[in-house]
């Protein structure tokens, strides 16, 4: 399903369109300029320049990163954690190149320490070029261009208060992208299990329930969780600029409940957000289709 290698670097700086083949007749396509394009180790990178969307950035030709909405899925995919446990000080990021989800955990004062992992190094040294987060220039935070596989393996356990995925899709079921595909193992949510604290969570990017490529993702990533964590939940929400626009987190606890999240402890940190409060919270929790259930299996 990945649409590789649309462009080179003789598209630089002339206008272009990407496109997105959501299906073997379903095209979403944007019109804009082409500011940077890589060939890293492990994808292909191509940065725009659009009217409707700012700037954004793809990842093997699937939409990651756009200035117009990107803060949806950043403050859904952080504070959804935070609220629920507000005494959350040690955070592992996985992937998240684009710095966002780091600069929400940023926001945080009672925070100590961010270890920010993600394998493309190129990716992030991009981003910082492009976009502005303090991700970039908050001292608690410590990126490494590492595995992160390799990383919740060799941590300690009772590490880390919340470990947040921000991980790109693999593919399909015959056609992993295998760099991502790792981060929807049962073996990788074991290690995060691991190394989380007694009320530690488990936030993941949780695919989507409309496109099959997408469930097929949804429901492995739904699987796993619930055969390794003791509490797991759906958060669901709309990100127009991602496939469909219907995009589920995976949500995973040792205990610790989002409906039962105290909204006064959160609030009272005034934590600056565009999307994310408290109604859609708990809306984004509590409210799922007989569709959705019906392709999980949950009663």
């Amino acid at each position: 399903m990945f649409t590789k290698k649309q462009f080179t670097k003789k598209d630089i700086g002339k206008k272009v369109t990407h496109i997105e083949n959501h299906g073997p007749d379903v095209q979403w396509m944007i019109d804009g300029t082409l500011l940077e394009h890589k060939v890293t180790k492990f994808q292909e990178f191509n940065l725009f320049q659009s009217k409707t969307f700012g700037k954004f950035f793809t990842l093997d030709g699937w939409m990651q990163y756009n200035e117009k909405d990107e803060f949806i899925y950043q403050e859904m995919m952080t504070h959804t954690a935070f609220a629920t446990n507000p005494a959350i000080k040690n955070v592992l990021v996985i992937g998240g190149g684009d710095g966002g989800i780091v600069r929400e955990c940023c926001k945080y004062k009672q925070v100590k320490k961010i270890d920010w992992i993600d394998i493309d190094g190129e990716v992030v040294a991009t981003c910082k070029k492009y976009f502005k987060s303090a991700a970039f220039t908050d001292k608690r935070v410590n990126f490494m261009a590492i595995d992160g596989i390799d990383w919740v393996k060799k941590s300690k356990a009772n590490t880390y208060d919340v470990v947040i995925v921000d991980s790109t899709d693999p593919s399909d079921a015959d056609n992993d992208n295998l760099s991502a595909a790792t981060l929807f193992t049962k073996e990788f949510y074991q290690n995060c299990n691991r190394v989380l604290t007694k009320d530690g969570i488990l936030t993941c990017q949780g695919e989507s329930p409309y496109y099959d490529f997408n469930i097929y993702n949804m429901k492995r990533s739904y699987g796993f969780l619930k055969q390794t964590f003791p509490k797991n939940f759906l958060c669901q929400y709309f990100l127009p600029t991602y496939s469909s626009g219907w995009w589920m987190t995976g949500f995973a606890t040792k205990g610790k409940e989002p409906l039962k999240a105290d909204f006064k402890k959160w609030e009272a940190l005034k934590i600056k957000t565009r999307f994310y409060n408290k109604d859609v919270h708990f809306a984004s929790f509590s409210y799922m289709s007989n569709y959705v259930k019906g392709l999980l299996n949950i009663k």
